[in-house]
């Protein structure tokens, strides 16, 4: 994937959030279906980042959240050079690092966690299975 398309990627998370997190009926936000599971809320507030000390009141609080932090990462992101596109890094839980994987590893994290909110969203519950 280029750099282009894992931006163009991220570029399109706070609309599928912000849709989709209008669809998901408001009982089960808070729903905790056993031991071992996350609520939608909770899966939500990891893919947002609320300004420090704030405690969002509503999921449409976190939407918004979203979306400004996301606006942020991306102008970063796209002034990246491509030299820092290509640097290594270390991190302590990778074998390899750098600029690339970073990026990628945010779009795969938000995706991850908008895929399990879905199905705690919308799965029978019989059929759900704890991380």
């Amino acid at each position: 994937m280029s750099h282009h398309e894992l931006i163009q990627a991220l570029k399109l998370y706070p609309a599928i959030l912000k849709d989709f997190v209008a669809a998901i009926p408001p009982e089960k936000l808070h729903h905790r279906p056993g031991p071992g599971f996350w609520t939608v809320y909770e899966h939500h507030r990891d893919v947002s980042v609320s300004p420090a000390g704030s405690q969002p009141d509503s999921a449409e609080d976190l939407v918004a959240d979203y979306g400004r932090w996301r606006e942020r990462q991306l102008q970063v992101i796209e002034k990246a050079s491509d030299q820092l596109w290509r640097r290594s890094a270390q991190h302590p839980e990778y074998e390899r690092y750098g600029f690339e994987i970073l990026v990628r590893h945010v779009l795969l994290h938000d995706g991850f966690h908008l895929s399990r909110m879905e199905d705690l969203a919308f799965i029978k519950q019989e059929l759900l299975q704890p991380l």
